[in-house]
């Protein structure tokens, strides 16, 4: 109990228990070694290679050849020689290795050289760090890292140290060399792949000092290292852009509406060349996925597609967001109106001009953009509508809008057991709202069960009516789920609003330990609140909810800087109320 109310105490105490375990993990893989080598035949003598005058190549075993002591140069070569051929030391020398003490000294410049050859090898970069690190190795040449080793990351979020987390990062970059994606070409068409190897290295490397800033904190610390390992500036630069940026792609992806022209802009601002955006592309897919085996899926990797490939678009051309949204937003009102019998020119042309938001025409296909056209010129009270796209429905709501449309829509979701991973709203000049959402079903984490979709239709109908208790609705929801609620939404941590500026709307990036029905709080909350939401992207870390709100009051303003803290206040308040 001392330890748990003590995050710092805890880290050490962790820290010095991964130091332990790893001593028993040592000497267990050596005794199973020595065992192996005792048992398996000798290759003979003849087939031995000779590396150089300190080691030997015996098959896929590395054996050190000489009476003299390991320097750190030496062992640095060594684990050179390691990588190169695919091989492992015998037993001796891992145990040599692991015993030494000589190379504890400052590093030098045979070692830096050797160090940076391992960063190039064509292969097994990876695999020889973390055998580095496991004997010790790393932590003696650099440091720095040692401070990372075993070093716990707090939550379900991240489930390995963070220096099993950072080399975990290396191997899942060289893993994408023998794979046929979009990520592959570009990994495949890097030249300088240790600069990308280094910035894994150190993107992380500051969090033992600060989790708050440690990008920042990190690119000062690598670029010192890479100081004294004596690479060039141009290097050092490259590599300190992406250890200072490595959130930035995934904030922006994840948080962000990628339709929005300011937000494109925004982001291709941060990059001189088409070859950082790429480099930032696969240092944020390398991150994300050493995280957990849950954290990288489809969607986010779908969202960070997206925006890579419309920024390098706009690099490529040289054009801003909003040049780039009108050219592959641009709708043909005859084009549409052939694919329905019910539809006119002028119906097209008159639904596309009373949104005035040019996301529209980007977020629905030509189908479907006809489709919402026949539904409200049916003249229905509510209308549902469905569609898979991939691991996810996308379900469509057009109806007329009022107060806390949005914050109904939530709980109707909530109460079906789905998961929201973002929400669009898009308002006519006549009040006829089309709201939309991208869901998943809370347990299978997969697209919705077609046998769900009538009663998720009924229940929408009865909640836009007035019909539907919601509040009675959920407090039989929290029942059915009490033991699941106990385990996972009763975690204590901080709750945090951020304000961002922009031109049009006030961004709310809300940030808090995840509850059951926060969705649903959170937007009521909003709406008693005056406040109109325009956008929503509904983003979860493990335990942890990262949602971002696009905003304006009733008078369609932004939040007034002087209502920052009242708005603020009242939403933490409405968060700690829901337990």
């Amino acid at each position: 109990k001392r330890l748990h109310n003590n995050p710092k105490a805890l880290s050490q105490f962790m820290q010095e228990y991964f130091r332990a375990t790893n001593v028993l993990y040592r000497f267990t893989k050596s005794m199973r070694k020595k065992f192996d080598e005792e048992i398996s035949n000798p290759l003979p003598e003849s087939l031995n290679i000779i590396l150089d005058e300190q080691f030997v190549l015996k098959g896929k075993t590395i054996s050190h050849n000489s009476d003299l002591g390991l320097a750190l140069s030496d062992v640095m070569r060594a684990f050179y020689y390691r990588g190169l051929h695919t091989a492992r030391f015998d037993e001796s020398l891992r145990s040599e290795i692991v015993e030494e003490t000589d190379y504890k000294s400052e590093p030098g410049t045979e070692s830096s050289v050797f160090f940076r050859e391992i960063l190039k090898l064509p292969k097994n970069v990876g695999n020889t760090l973390s055998a580095m690190n496991e004997l010790g190795v790393l932590g003696a040449f650099m440091p720095e890292f040692k401070d990372v080793t075993g070093f716990m990351q707090h939550g379900v979020y991240h489930c390995y140290t963070t220096d099993e987390h950072t080399i975990m990062t290396i191997k899942n970059l060289e893993k994408l060399r023998n794979l046929n994606t979009s990520l592959s070409k570009i990994y495949n068409s890097i030249k300088d792949k240790d600069v990308l190897y280094l910035a894994m290295l150190f993107h992380d490397i500051a969090k033992s000092i600060n989790i708050a800033g440690h990008e920042i904190i990190g690119a000062e610390m690598g670029a010192s290292i890479m100081q004294r390992l004596g690479y060039e500036d141009d290097e050092i630069d490259k590599v300190a852009f992406l250890v200072r940026n490595h959130l930035l792609m995934e904030q922006v992806a994840f948080r962000r509406n990628l339709n929005d022209a300011e937000t494109l802009d925004k982001f291709e601002s941060n990059f001189n060349t088409f070859e950082e955006l790429e480099m930032l592309y696969l240092v944020t897919y390398a991150d994300l996925s050493a995280v957990n085996s849950v954290v990288w899926t489809s969607w986010k990797s779908d969202l960070l597609t997206e925006l890579f490939s419309k920024v390098k678009a706009m690099l490529e051309q040289k054009i801003s967001g909003e040049e780039y949204l009108v050219s592959k937003t641009y709708v043909v009102p005859k084009d549409i109106s052939k694919l329905s019998p019910e539809l006119t020119e002028s119906n097209v042309q008159e639904h596309i001009e009373s949104i005035n938001d040019i996301g529209y025409t980007h977020h629905f296909t030509e189908e479907e953009i006809a489709r919402h056209i026949v539904e409200i010129e049916k003249g229905s009270n509510v209308s549902v509508l469905f569609n898979n796209v991939g691991n996810f429905t996308n379900i469509t709501i057009i109806t007329k809008d009022f107060p806390a449309l949005l914050s109904k829509l939530c709980g109707v979701m909530l109460i079906n057991d789905l998961n929201i991973h973002d929400a669009k709203i898009f308002t006519r000049k006549d009040g006829i709202v089309i709201d939309t959402f991208n869901v998943s079903d809370f347990s299978t984490n997969e697209k919705i069960s077609e046998d769900k979709y009538s009663i998720i239709e009924s229940n929408l109908n009865s909640v836009v009516s007035g019909f539907l208790k919601l509040d009675q609705e959920i407090e039989k929801l929290k029942t059915k789920w009490w033991r699941i609620e106990k385990k996972f939404f009763r975690r204590s941590g901080k709750i945090q609003i951020d304000f961002e500026k922009h031109d049009k709307y006030t961004i709310l990036d809300v940030f808090s330990p995840d509850r059951l029905g926060f969705l649903f709080q959170v937007t009521n909350k909003m709406n008693e609140l005056g406040l109109m939401i325009y956008f929503a992207k509904i983003s979860t870390r493990g335990d942890d909810i990262v949602d971002s709100f696009y905003v304006l009051d009733r008078e369609g303003k932004k939040i007034s800087f002087n209502d920052y803290d009242f708005v603020k206040s009242e939403l933490i308040s409405s968060i700690e109320d829901i337990n």
